[in-house]
C-alpha cells in the first residue's frame, strides 16, 4: 500500500476489492474485500446494507474460488444481518434485492434439485416445466 494512504480505510480496501475482482484476480479481491468488512465502522455513511453487499461480494468470490464452506460462512453472516437492519423506506427495493439474492443460495438451490428429482420420480414430464 502507497504511503500516506491509510491501510484500514476500508472504502479504500472496497475500491482494491472491486478492481481485483474485475482483474480476475479473486483471491486478491476476497483479501481486500475481508480487510474492509473487518475496518468497517459501526456506522457507516453508505447505509446499513453495505455490509450486507460486501459479505455478498465475498460469498460470490469464494464460490469462484469453490470454496464453498467459506461461501456458506458469508451467506450465513449476511442472512443474519439482513434480518436485523432496519432501512428507511427509500432504501427498502435495494433491501428486498439482497434478501433475494441471500435467498437465491445454495440452500435454495439445493432444495430446488431434491423438489426435481422428487417429481421425476412421479410424474418424469415435470422435469421440462422445472
Amino acid at each position: 500500500m502507497p504511503s500516506g494512504i491509510d491501510s484500514k480505510n476500508y472504502r479504500l480496501h472496497a475500491i482494491l476489492g472491486a478492481i481485483a475482482e474485475a482483474d480476475d484476480r479473486y483471491a486478491d479481491s476476497s483479501a481486500e474485500y475481508s480487510l474492509a468488512l473487518n475496518n468497517l465502522p459501526a456506522q457507516v455513511p453508505e447505509g446499513p446494507l453495505y455490509p450486507i453487499e460486501l459479505r455478498l461480494n465475498l460469498y460470490e468470490l469464494d464460490l469462484r474460488q469453490d470454496d464453498e464452506a467459506a461461501a456458506k460462512q458469508q451467506l450465513d453472516a449476511a442472512f443474519a444481518a439482513i434480518n436485523q437492519v432496519t432501512v428507511p423506506t427509500s432504501s427498502r427495493p435495494e433491501m428486498l434485492r439482497l434478501r433475494a439474492a441471500i435467498e437465491a443460495g445454495p440452500a435454495t438451490r439445493t432444495r430446488r434439485i431434491k423438489i426435481c428429482r422428487k417429481r421425476c420420480l412421479w410424474r418424469p414430464r415435470m422435469l421440462i416445466r422445472f
